[in-house]
């Protein structure tokens, strides 16, 4: 009988539930937290060499997105959303999410990390009815 460890790939992860609206973690390390927010791997602590995600916004309405911390290694560790990177202390703010969001972290130097959440966007009309924008 052997005994010990067996490594398996992180691969990608179950489809969101039905009805499901809020950014959802498709493959890697990173996860959703207790409040809807996508943080990277080990997050508040430093995450680790070579890792990576992708993470998406589903049934969002206008899907945007603000880093509400964000700290990695600068000009190696990124987040891409629309073609354009994040990196050192440089999170998306108020950033309209298209597509899939990634995340990669190189061999060396690791930081604390990001929490990137849903932004609250302002919707005078929806207001003015008496309906909360989310």
């Amino acid at each position: 009988r052997k005994q010990g460890w067996k490594l398996c790939p992180d691969g990608p992860k179950e489809p969101p539930p039905p009805g499901y609206s809020g950014l959802w973690v498709t493959n890697g390390q990173c996860r959703i937290d207790s409040i809807g927010c996508a943080v990277s791997p080990n997050y508040p602590k430093p995450y680790g060499h070579n890792q990576a995600c992708s993470i998406i916004a589903i049934n969002m309405i206008n899907p945007t997105i603000t880093a509400e911390s964000f700290l990695t290694e600068k000009t190696y560790d990124y987040m891409h959303i629309n073609g354009n990177k994040f990196s050192g202390t440089d999170g998306p703010r108020k950033e309209a999410v298209v597509g899939l969001i990634t995340w990669s972290s190189d061999y060396a130097t690791a930081k604390a990390g990001w929490r990137v959440c849903k932004a609250a966007v302002s919707n005078p009309a929806a207001q003015r009815a008496g309906v909360t924008a989310a």
